[in-house]
């Protein structure tokens, strides 16, 4: 394999979506500016280098533990494998160090961070766990997600962890206003999961890949994203009406923006029971509304800050 190709197949590998995580950092981050932390550009910067190699971790060791899912797979908008180690294994040993290499750097990272900015040791401790959970969503020895753990380790690893780690890096702290903020986040990310996940079934179930959807069914990742994005949308409301974090007025109009995503997961749902065939299409739209509602609070807060 010459050197661009190998390039080339190991950005496939990264993923466009791995980079959108900036807009899951920057949730935790902007939500700390909001409530009144005072802004410190270094410390927004050096929290995502510690971030995103942490991305990689876990992108790179799905697709490197998943090849024999791949292998029967079809890729959409949202799901499926990029059959890029199917196609070349002889990248296998690069992904491997890749691996690691990332694990160290976001590790070195936080460690640079700690010190840098005199922070407890538990942000170490954070940035730690973090890229464990990253690790072991699919690499051995958990394997979380051939246990069954996909979708919980998919709302923590995101929804918890990479938007906390935005918060704790300017913060200085994990609050109980970022807990109850993270709730409606989390749930957010449960539905994505199974979004995620329901075109993939057939080629999860013959990689021998424990997912809800493999042990129900279609209908079933269908029906728990409805309810994941009802709760977030009735979470957005509590935290309005029962003034939980600062500035909760803010997350009034949050609610109504997280209003289409229930919309659309509902109508997806029953669109799915009438007609399978729109089953792709109803993914990819709910999915699409997922990450549209997650860049609309980072609009949102910015908005908020500046005026």
């Amino acid at each position: 394999m010459d050197f661009k190709t190998k390039v080339v197949s190991i950005m496939k590998l990264s993923r466009g979506l791995s980079y959108a995580t900036i807009f899951m950092y920057l949730l935790g981050a902007l939500f700390a500016l909001f409530i009144g932390v005072p802004f410190d550009v270094w410390k927004l910067i050096l929290g995502y280098c510690i971030v995103l190699p942490g991305v990689f971790v876990g992108t790179f060791t799905n697709s490197y533990y998943d090849v024999a899912v791949d292998k029967s797979s079809t890729a959409t908008p949202v799901s499926g494998g990029t059959k890029v180690l199917v196609e070349y294994p002889e990248l296998l040993q690069t992904i491997r160090r890749l691996i690691v290499f990332f694990f160290c750097l976001s590790l070195t990272f936080g460690l640079l961070f700690t010190i840098v900015f005199s922070y407890p040791i538990t942000f170490f401790a954070f940035v730690a766990l973090a890229n464990v959970v990253a690790w072991s969503y699919t690499a051995p020895p958990l394997r979380l997600v051939y246990r069954g753990f996909g979708e919980i380790i998919t709302m923590f690893a995101v929804g918890f962890f990479m938007a906390g780690l935005g918060y704790f890096a300017l913060r200085g702290t994990i609050d109980l206003s970022f807990l109850v903020y993270s709730i409606p986040l989390m749930l957010l990310m449960f539905a994505f999961a199974f979004y995620v996940e329901i075109p993939d079934r057939e080629a999860d179930l013959s990689g021998h890949k424990i997912t809800m959807v493999v042990r129900k069914n279609e209908h079933f990742g269908f029906a728990m994203s409805a309810v994941a994005l009802v709760g977030a949308l009735v979470s957005f409301l509590l935290l309005y009406l029962l003034r939980l974090v600062p500035g909760s007025e803010a997350f009034l109009i949050i609610a109504l923006y997280a209003a289409i995503p229930v919309v659309l997961g509902v109508q997806g749902l029953r669109k799915y029971r009438t007609d399978p065939k729109t089953l792709v299409p109803s993914v990819f739209r709910s999915s699409v509304s997922i990450l549209s509602i997650l860049m609309f609070i980072d609009a949102y807060f910015v908005y908020a800050i500046l005026t």
